[in-house]
This record gives structure tokens, C-alpha cells and sequence, in this order.
């Protein structure tokens, strides 16, 4: 019979390692044997914590996105919930187009059906936006626009990693929050939100490690996202 560590600390290990591993192969470039070694753990003690790699993969895209949601919720909270859910997309893409890694991380999990239940996961990933198609559209609308959008996603983000080189970060904003959104608001109001937030983007300072970013605003927005006087 396997054993293997029930530990917290084992857990951390093997989560650690695979934000390293994924951040600097990628995920289809970072083999399960390669998991276990680095992470020195054996097959019984990772299926115990996570059952396989894409689970990890889950995790850490709901934990990165999460964390821009939440980092415009606390500073612009004086913003509409639509508005609030564009800015998070610009920073993500902002942080995906500016670096090689992150954007490779993301296009290659989306091409993959990672669990069997990828519209509840899709749901948590984007709890925001999720949010938001439930107040216009009611439960089982919106349910239905995720399930959608969660296969498009497999194909929507390698398009645009593929194109990273001939497309410039304002047209992948544009295009990808266009696509996701659209059935939310007018196009023209739309595209007009997304200059806004694409606007407060530029005046954030974006410090990036890996899948750990700092955000500051410097350069003086206030809580409903115009400029402070």
C-alpha cells in the first residue's frame, strides 16, 4: 500500500514547485515525472493532494485572476461592478501581453478541458463577471453564456497568444474583452469602458515574479476610476 504525506507542508511543496515548473516550461512543457521529482514526493502523495496536474493548473489561474479581481475591487470600489470587471481584464491582459511565460501558461491551459466540471470552475475563475451576467440575465441565461464561453476560451486565448507578435496589447484588450462581454452591454459603450480602463492601466506600476505581481496605482486615480484633481 502507498504512503504518502498528509502533511500542509507537503501540499505548499507540490504547489510550489508546479507554479515553478508551469511559469518556466509552461504547462504541456512540464511532465508529471518531472513534478514528482523536483517536488520529491511519490505518485500516492500528489493524487492525495491534487489528483493530477491539471487540478494545480486550476487552482493557480482562479488564485491569479482572483487576485487582479481583488485588487481593483479594493481600490476602485466606487466603480460599477461592470467597470470593475473590464479594468481586472485589462491588467490581466496587460500582465499575460507583457510577459512570454504567463501568456504561454494561459493559452495552453485554456486548450486543455481541465476536470470534467469546467463550467463551475469557469464560474469561481471569473466570480466577477459571473456576478454580473446573473444581475442583467438572470441564472439560467448566464449559466448558459459561461458554458459558452468556457469552450470558447480553448480556442480565444491561444488565437491571441499566437498573434502576440502582429497584435498590439490595445487590440488583444479590445478583442478578447469585446468577445467575453458583449452580450452585456452595447458594443460602442463597451469599447468605450475598455479605453477607460485601459487608460487607469497605463498608470499602474506592475512588478512581476512568476504568477507574483504587485500593483500600485501612481498616478492618482480616485474610487470611481477618474483622475484625482
Amino acid at each position: 500500500m502507498a504512503r504518502y504525506s498528509t502533511g500542509e507542508s507537503t501540499k505548499n511543496n507540490i504547489y510550489e514547485t508546479c507554479r515553478r515548473l508551469f511559469y518556466e516550461n509552461g504547462f504541456d512543457g512540464t511532465a508529471y515525472s518531472q513534478i514528482l521529482r523536483e517536488s520529491g514526493v511519490n505518485p500516492g502523495t500528489f493524487s492525495y493532494h491534487f489528483k493530477n496536474r491539471e487540478n494545480v493548473a486550476r487552482i493557480i489561474c482562479t488564485e491569479y485572476i482572483g487576485r487582479q479581481h481583488e485588487w481593483v475591487d479594493a481600490h476602485f470600489p466606487l466603480m460599477s461592478e461592470d467597470e470593475r470587471a473590464v479594468l481586472a481584464q485589462c491588467i490581466f491582459r496587460r500582465l499575460m501581453y507583457d510577459d512570454e511565460k504567463l501568456y504561454r501558461f494561459f493559452s495552453e491551459t485554456a486548450s486543455h478541458n481541465l476536470g470534467t466540471d469546467v463550467l463551475e470552475e469557469y464560474k469561481s475563475t471569473y466570480v466577477s463577471g459571473y456576478s454580473l451576467f446573473r444581475s442583467v440575465m438572470g441564472d439560467e441565461q448566464a449559466d448558459i453564456f459561461f458554458a459558452a464561453s468556457s469552450g470558447m476560451a480553448t480556442t480565444l486565448e491561444p488565437y491571441l497568444y499566437e498573434r502576440r507578435n502582429v497584435l498590439s496589447f490595445e487590440k488583444c484588450a479590445h478583442y478578447s474583452i469585446n468577445a467575453y462581454l458583449m452580450y452585456l452591454r452595447p458594443r460602442e459603450d463597451l469599447s468605450k469602458s475598455i479605453d477607460r480602463a485601459l487608460a487607469i492601466v497605463d498608470g499602474i506600476l506592475i512588478e512581476n515574479n512568476g504568477f507574483d505581481v504587485t500593483l500600485t496605482d501612481v498616478t492618482g486615480f480616485g474610487a470611481d476610476g477618474t483622475p484625482k484633481a
